[in-house]
This record gives C-alpha cells, structure tokens and sequence, in this order.
C-alpha cells in the first residue's frame, strides 16, 4: 500500500496532486501565497494536459473505416468487445438496464470494461468514442456509431 498525504493550502494541495498525475506542465507554475518555501508560482501561466479524446460521441462527423474498427476491438479488454458487439446489435439505441442484463452485468462491471475503450481511443490519437449515451425517460440509452457497428457485424461474421 502506498499512502501520499498532502498538506498546505487547497491551492498548493491541487498543484501537487496535478503534478503526482502527470498533468500539469513543469514549467508552467501557479503563485502561493502560503508557501512555506516562498515559491514563486503564477497562476495565469499554469496549465493542465488536456485530455484529446472527448468522453462520448459528441455527432462530431469523425467517421470510422474498418481498419480503425478493427484496431479499437482489438486493444480492449474482452468484457468490452462484448459490450461493443451487444450494443452493435441495436446500435441506434440500447437501454442501459437491458444492456447489462443481456451481458449478465453489475453497473461498475461495465463502468469498468467501457474504460478500457477510453483507453484504447487514446492509444488511437484521441478519437472520438462511436459509443453515445443520452437520458430519455430518466434511463440512459446508449448508441453505436453505425459505421462501427456495421463493421463490428462484419467482422465476427
């Protein structure tokens, strides 16, 4: 177990946890007034690594070729490629609580398996997710780009 404590101002806190994660540029810097060390840091110049990847399909008009298909079901962890291949099969709209079921699922499974597509899509330089969500009626739909789900069908069959 590794345990990282924190302590001085919510200012400085968050500076360093950006930095603990990877996310704020070394040569940004953010000014302190409570610093101990008296570290000059100004705030307008700091920045964070912004994420490429958007986290769902925002009708951005991307589309999606089989080859990139292919290598997106191919990095994703198993449990993934069966949510992709279920949603494939009613791409235009699926509900969540039917999803799961269909898949044998908990919530946080799922939560889960979905992230190793986010992960996949940045390996891929940030494009965008062919999976969208949307509330309707107080219950999540999720959807599947057409392209992705046509060449999904493809390449199973």
């Amino acid at each position: 177990m590794i345990k990282v404590e924190f302590s001085g101002s919510g200012e400085e806190i968050r500076v360093e946890m950006l930095k603990l994660l990877g996310l704020y540029e070394p040569e940004a810097s953010v000014k302190s007034k409570t610093s101990k060390e008296n570290r000059t840091i100004d705030e307008t110049k700091s920045q964070l690594i912004k994420s490429k990847t958007p986290r769902r399909n925002k009708n951005t008009g991307i589309s999606w070729n089989e080859e990139e298909v292919s290598v997106l079901f191919q990095g994703i962890k198993p449990n993934a490629q069966k949510i992709l291949l279920e949603l494939a099969k009613k791409p235009k709209g699926y509900p969540r609580k039917d999803l799961l079921q269909a898949l044998g699922l908990e919530e946080s499974s799922a939560r889960g398996q979905l992230s190793s597509i986010g992960a996949a899509l940045r390996r891929m330089g940030g494009k965008p997710s062919p999976i969208s969500r949307k509330k309707k009626d107080g219950e999540f739909i999720y959807g599947l780009d057409t392209a992705v789900a046509e060449a999904l069908r493809r390449q199973v069959n």
